[in-house]
């Protein structure tokens, strides 16, 4: 039963499958599902991903639902324009989280170098999202373009999280990718999102 035990903790089987009171066949048999294939993503990964996949692709519709929905609107206004920035870079951040959880644990040719890049790319595109909300609140609490009044110094905080996010795959501040092209969240993790 002890080496079950440290064989599923060693293998990240949750803890309620390893009850007494169920059978060995049991065990191994949850051991598996969890398991999955030899590259630690089972069944249970599919499922995640098949469920990013869909919020993902929803998420986009809806976008674009409400993109086409103000096209009648005039974008003269420098907020509606800002406005239209903010929902095509959440659209391509979309797009990005749907690659990296496509390429997160895959076992092939160069995967773990596009796990690095779309983790890259995804927080470097959450840091302009910040920088053009930014700016959509100035145009809007101002009325004026949000980009004439800032000072250079409003830059900054995107100009570091994307450093941290291009800088990552060899520091591990914001994320990092195991020896079996796995996704990890860094440290600064949570500093980042505060900034």
């Amino acid at each position: 039963w002890q080496r079950l035990r440290d064989a599923a903790h060693a293998g990240g089987i949750p803890q309620f499958f390893l009850r007494r009171g169920r059978g060995a066949d049991t065990f191994l048999f949850a051991a598996a599902r969890y398991n999955g294939n030899q590259n630690g993503r089972g069944r249970r990964h599919m499922i995640e991903d098949g469920l990013y996949l869909e919020v993902d692709l929803f998420a986009i519709f809806l976008l674009g639902v409400m993109i086409f929905g103000q096209r009648r609107f005039s974008a003269r206004m420098e907020a509606q324009r800002l406005f239209h920035r903010i929902v095509f870079a959440l659209t391509a951040l979309l797009r990005v989280d749907m690659a990296a959880h496509a390429v997160d644990g895959a076992q092939f040719f160069g995967a773990r170098f596009w796990n690095n890049l779309s983790e890259s790319v995804y927080y470097m595109l959450v840091a302009a999202l910040c920088l053009y909300w930014f700016r959509y609140a100035v145009s809007l609490t101002r009325g004026d373009d949000g980009r004439a009044s800032l000072a250079w110094y409003s830059y900054l905080p995107a100009a570091l999280m994307a450093a941290a996010a291009i800088a990552s795959p060899w520091t591990h501040w914001v994320f990092y990718v195991d020896a079996r092209n796995l996704y990890h969240r860094g440290w600064a993790f949570a500093i980042e999102m505060l900034v």
